[in-house]
């Protein structure tokens, strides 16, 4: 349902990794993720899942340190 929540890197993976998220609304959207401990999102960090029953992506590379985001999609 519509909400908001936060995702921490509790543990960050070795330098290179590659970590691609996938998240799908609900019928009626309006979720809000934001990325918190160990990730470097852009926008503020957060993500607004709009629109019902869309598909969105983020992915993210680890520098060893933090997960450092290369990219997002959607709505689609």
């Amino acid at each position: 349902g519509s909400g908001a929540i936060t995702i921490n890197g509790a543990t960050i993976p070795r330098a290179g990794y590659v970590l691609q998220i996938t998240f799908t609304t609900d019928a009626t959207g309006g979720n809000v993720i934001t990325f918190g401990t160990n990730f470097k999102a852009t926008n503020s960090g957060s993500l607004t899942l709009t629109g019902a029953s869309k598909y969105y992506c983020v992915t993210f590379v680890s520098d060893g340190t933090n997960l450092i985001e290369t990219g997002r999609a959607g709505p689609a």
